[in-house]
């Protein structure tokens, strides 16, 4: 208050010249007391949709709908209530998005609904996966388990998999598809884990053949191993074991 008194309010404004206790003290007179509650105004936030579908609010990104975006800018209105934010378009009054809000700084606070695509459909989306591959054929086999497999999900499942296509080469996807087909890791997940790791994966296994290929091995093992044949049993030793034969059961 002293500072307020000395300096804020007891020197000349830079801008108007003016010095503020003075001016305040000429108005003075003409005030008028308030003889009744004015209503508190809800306070509006402005914000433009950015191009990844989110809304900048204290430091954080918030998700809107797949599609927001608009390359002229569009506005939304922010309304924070009890620390929850909604998202609304101006124009229409629509609720577009809500989120609780963070405490965090600089995080991407998202809602699984808003990364849908719904403007396309699941057979449009399932022709965009397809023709993502070189070997279209295996494509549609995958892509037909995934939505056999994940019925109510498989927006979203389809949607992982077209959000990789611009960050691997097609040589690695169509790598990661074969591998998925040929171990039955049918699900977005397992794409993109296969698609991330393989490369290296496959780096270890060729380390690991030119390391067994530099083992010397004796020239009487090498002619055992020519003639080994494995033990082949009767499905009925295993028949039996399965109905108890040797648990004192029938």
């Amino acid at each position: 208050m002293d500072w307020l008194q000395r300096r804020g309010n007891g020197k000349q404004h830079n801008g108007t010249k003016q010095i503020p206790a003075v001016i305040f003290a000429e108005e003075q007179p003409y005030l008028q007391p308030i003889i009744s509650r004015q209503p508190v105004k809800e306070v509006a936030i402005e914000r433009t949709i950015r191009k990844d579908n989110t809304v900048m609010y204290q430091s954080n990104r918030y998700s809107v709908p797949f599609g927001s975006y608009d390359v002229h800018g569009r506005k939304v209105v922010l309304k924070v209530n009890d620390g929850d934010l909604t998202i609304i378009d101006p124009q229409t009054g629509e609720i577009l998005s809500q989120h609780q809000i963070s405490l965090a700084s600089g995080k991407l606070i998202q809602r699984s609904s808003d990364r849908r695509n719904r403007s396309v459909g699941i057979p449009a989306l399932m022709a965009q996966v397809k023709q993502s591959f070189t070997d279209q054929t295996a494509a549609q086999q995958f892509v037909s388990q995934i939505h056999e497999k994940y019925p109510r999900y498989t927006r979203d499942q389809l949607q992982v998999i077209l959000r990789l296509r611009g960050d691997y080469p097609q040589e690695a996807l169509d790598k990661a598809l074969q591998f998925c087909l040929d171990n039955h890791l049918i699900s977005a997940t397992d794409f993109k884990a296969t698609v991330e790791t393989l490369p290296e994966y496959e780096a270890h296994m060729d380390r690991v053949r030119d390391e067994l290929a530099t083992i010397p091995l004796a020239e009487a093992t090498q002619a055992k191993l020519k003639v080994v044949q494995p033990e082949v049993r009767s499905l009925g030793v295993y028949a039996k074991i399965l109905k108890g034969a040797y648990h004192g059961t029938n």
